[in-house]
């Protein structure tokens, strides 16, 4: 709409040929950008169709999350269109060697700053390097949580996870880096400069950023936590998703993401459940009436977590009379979850359990209700569970003392 107008303002003051050029490029290029857009839809559903077709249980083509290769793939591949279709725009105007001379000269072109003279074109190329590398060990990064995810071999899992992701991102991006200022022809000599003004920010107002990417270095090689640990720290607990360079996610149990800085890893009380292991001790309060046959109890619930194969054999499940008062004996029982993401549900099924074999076994459980003795002037007692007798009105209304009820 834009070049029809222009097209319809140079008609208008006679440049009739500069009006034919710009309104036939205006047509060509909004037909050529529809045809675009359905071309790059079909080469993307042609290949995840493919994908789709040759995928095998054992592959390496079932880790793959389609969707999300199909959305980045129709990015690139709009990006190449969108390159493609100015590419035409510019030929269609014939401006196209004008525009590539300029850019060609605008990225040769030598300035100096500070005494370090460089281009834009080597700059262009410093930034291109830099995020290749990025992409690169996002792409390393996410087939080594899903290999590792998808392993069933228990060993080759435990070797998965001692090599940290964190520390492969960290690599690609330095050699990425080096790569950069060598193919940017950068001069070494400045990069001296670079860490001495790194260094005096630092002491200026870096100190946490510093902190965190320090911190996940430290959390890098020594490994407190990994990705797929259940922790809690500041009264937060969740699934560990992510450790990024200076930020850790913490996936919780409410479906929210919470992000932790590398810091607070380190210099705060994090509780880490599955740190070594997987297991996870369940404590539970079972209280019954007073009178009630202690060791028949404690073989009933001993029947109880025996029985379930969810329930850890070693260390065997304990039971202790945990307190004895006027209405209740209380039970303290303690076992062990084989698997801490099911701990929850584990924790209801025994319970579901233990009232079914009271109720089998007509154990009562503490009633909450209490017994209540008025006593009248004249040295009886009701209690609250006696039969009360209607009054004589005739009774109540009289003046004698003796006749009253």
């Amino acid at each position: 709409m834009g070049l029809q107008i222009v097209a319809l303002l140079c008609d208008v003051s006679g440049r009739f040929s500069l009006a034919k050029i710009i309104g036939i490029t205006a047509t060509f290029n909004l037909w050529f950008l529809l045809s675009l857009y359905f071309v790059v839809g079909i080469i993307a559903q042609v290949l995840s169709l493919q994908f789709q077709s040759q995928k095998e249980d054992d592959a390496v083509s079932t880790w793959v999350d389609y969707a999300l290769l199909q959305t980045k793939f129709k990015n690139i591949l709009y990006s190449l269109a969108t390159i493609l279709w100015l590419f035409f725009l510019l030929q269609n105007l014939n401006v196209d060697d004008t525009v590539i001379n300029y850019i060609k000269d605008l990225l040769k072109q030598g300035h100096t700053v500070g005494g370090a003279s460089f281009t834009f074109g080597g700059f262009v190329i410093f930034i291109g390097v830099i995020w290749l590398s990025s992409i690169l060990s996002r792409i390393i990064s996410y087939f080594y949580d899903i290999s590792a995810q998808r392993s069933t071999d228990i060993q080759a899992l435990i070797k998965k996870n001692r090599t940290s992701t964190l520390l492969i991102r960290i690599g690609v991006f330095t050699v990425g880096f080096f790569l950069a200022v060598f193919a940017s022809n950068f001069p070494l000599d400045k990069i001296t400069i670079i860490i001495s003004a790194f260094g005096i920010g630092i002491g200026f107002g870096l100190q946490n950023i510093v902190n965190n990417l320090v911190s996940g270095l430290i959390l890098a090689f020594e490994k407190p936590v990994q990705i797929g640990d259940i922790i809690e720290v500041d009264n937060r607990s969740g699934t560990i998703k992510e450790i990024g360079v200076r930020a850790s996610r913490i996936a919780t149990s409410d479906g929210a993401e919470v992000i932790v800085p590398n810091g607070d890893l380190i210099s705060r009380h994090v509780i880490n459940w599955t740190l070594s292991n997987n297991n996870r001790r369940v404590e539970l309060i079972i209280s019954v009436a007073y009178g009630t046959d202690i060791p028949m109890v404690k073989s009933l619930l001993k029947d109880v977590l025996t029985s379930r194969e969810d329930i850890m054999a070693h260390p065997e499940p304990l039971i202790f009379v945990h307190n004895i008062n006027e209405s209740n004996v209380d039970f303290r029982i303690l076992f062990w979850a084989d698997d801490i993401t099911h701990w929850l549900e584990l924790k209801s099924n025994v319970l579901s359990d233990v009232y079914t074999k009271f109720y089998e076994q007509g154990i009562k459980l503490p009633s909450k209700t209490q017994d209540l003795t008025l006593t009248l002037p004249n040295g009886k007692t009701i209690g609250l569970n006696d039969e009360v007798k209607p009054v004589d009105k005739d009774k109540v209304n009289s003046n004698d003392p003796s006749k009253q009820p």
